[in-house]
């Protein structure tokens, strides 16, 4: 974003300079259910993380520290110039623990894929609907291995959870090993 978009984005077309480096402009709510039709938003002025124009950055409680003019600066950095620990071919374990990557394809569009549910999308040759979870029976969910996974709908998931957290109490008394019923969707010694 430019400094003259910037002042296309206010609604008042008045941009307040704060006399500290950072301005303040109004602009729609982004929640349909705001109690106030309009927002206050305030930006600094930098330079893009990328090509070193000059851009507005805006500040929020994350405190980014990169800035981008344009969302093609943006995209460019997410592809090329993110070093962040990188797994093989861009996966990488996110702070939930699941193995993730942002893909850039026209079936994704830069989204963060989990790679349990992208290796059950090219095994099922289909893309996963919403309603649909894939389970890791070994409960590591660094390990994507397709015999690792299983296809479920909620309920099965959450009954297969409760399966194995009944067993924990024997399990640890009697040291035994756990399987997996795929048919039944549960856990037994």
């Amino acid at each position: 974003m430019t400094i003259e978009q910037l002042i296309k984005k206010d609604i008042d077309n008045h941009v307040k300079d704060n006399y500290n480096g950072t301005y303040t402009i109004k602009v729609k709510a982004i929640s349909k259910d705001a109690v106030r039709p309009f927002q206050q938003a305030t930006y600094r002025i930098t330079e893009c993380s990328v090509c070193g124009d000059t851009c507005p950055q805006r500040l929020n409680a994350l405190n980014n520290k990169r800035a981008y003019c344009t969302k093609k600066c943006q995209e460019y950095m997410q592809k090329h110039m993110n070093k962040r620990k990188v797994y093989k071919d861009g996966w990488r374990v996110k702070s939930n623990g699941y193995v993730m990557k942002r893909m850039w394809d026209d079936r994704y569009n830069g989204e963060w894929v989990y790679k349990h549910r992208y290796v059950m999308e090219q095994h099922l040759g289909r893309k996963l609907r919403k309603d649909e979870f894939v389970h890791h029976i070994d409960c590591v969910k660094t390990n994507n291995n397709i015999n690792n996974l299983w296809l479920c709908n909620a309920s099965n998931h959450a009954l297969a959870h409760k399966s194995v957290e009944k067993l924990f109490p024997i399990l640890i008394q009697n040291g035994g090993k756990l399987s997996f019923n795929t048919d039944k969707g549960i856990y037994y010694l």
